[in-house]
């Protein structure tokens, strides 16, 4: 007789604790967020909108990035997207650029 395929399968959970917090003031959006899990490994964000070039800067990690979305008008109501984003390393100083269409 031969057997058919076997098939094993593991399940694990990992809690997981998020927090955040989203702050207006003087015109300006702040979203603080950060994040901790089972294993002691956390994590923090902060988002501002950018008012003076219309973006959103992050701090993520180790991460600097800057980013901008426009909404073209496109054919048959259908809208194009194009988005910029710069970032830079803030430990290696490395920089980095990025144009999504």
């Amino acid at each position: 007789l031969s057997e058919g395929p076997s098939l094993r399968a593991r399940v694990s959970a990992r809690p997981r604790l998020k927090v955040l917090k989203r702050l207006q003031a003087k015109g300006n959006r702040l979203l603080l967020g950060g994040s901790c899990d089972s294993a002691g490994r956390c994590s923090f964000e902060a988002k501002c909108a950018e008012p003076l070039l219309g973006g959103t800067i992050a701090l993520s990690g180790r991460s600097l990035r800057w980013s901008r979305l426009w909404l073209l008008p496109g054919l048959a109501d259908a809208a194009t997207r194009v988005e910029v984003c710069s970032a830079v390393d803030l430990r290696t100083g490395k920089p980095d650029a990025e144009l999504r269409l």
